[in-house]
């Protein structure tokens, strides 16, 4: 449970930063801005999917199509993650544990935090 509430709270913090990001994007259009450095996604691009699936069942952007969030988050880091997201999702499902990646971003963000997780 604790788990599901810490990744839900990182998702969030995701999607604020990328409305923040487009927000700020749509304020600084208006003026001459200096060339502005792409960001390029640098983990496992099977770590980005578990955050886009997390978003997509959590309804985080909304009821989109999950092809159009992946396609956007694609763009935005700069990363191919290939057109079988099903097949993706579908092996995440026969592990062991499903979810490795949002696991270890809790942990980290936890680390960064000085807490610990809270076993019940």
């Amino acid at each position: 449970m604790v788990l599901k509430k810490n990744v839900a709270i990182i998702c969030h913090k995701a999607i604020e930063m990328i409305r923040c990001e487009e927000q700020t994007a749509c304020h600084y259009a208006e003026r001459p801005q200096p060339h502005m450095e792409r960001l390029t996604w640098q983990d496992s691009k099977t770590g980005l999917c578990e955050i886009i699936f997390a978003w997509q069942a959590r309804g985080s952007f909304g009821n989109i199509p999950m092809t159009k969030l992946a396609a956007y988050i694609q763009q935005v880091f700069n990363i191919d993650l290939g057109s079988n997201l099903s097949r993706t999702l579908g092996e995440m499902r026969l592990r062991n544990d499903p979810t490795p990646y949002l696991d270890s971003m809790t942990d980290a963000l936890l680390r960064k935090m000085k807490r610990t997780k809270i076993k019940r």
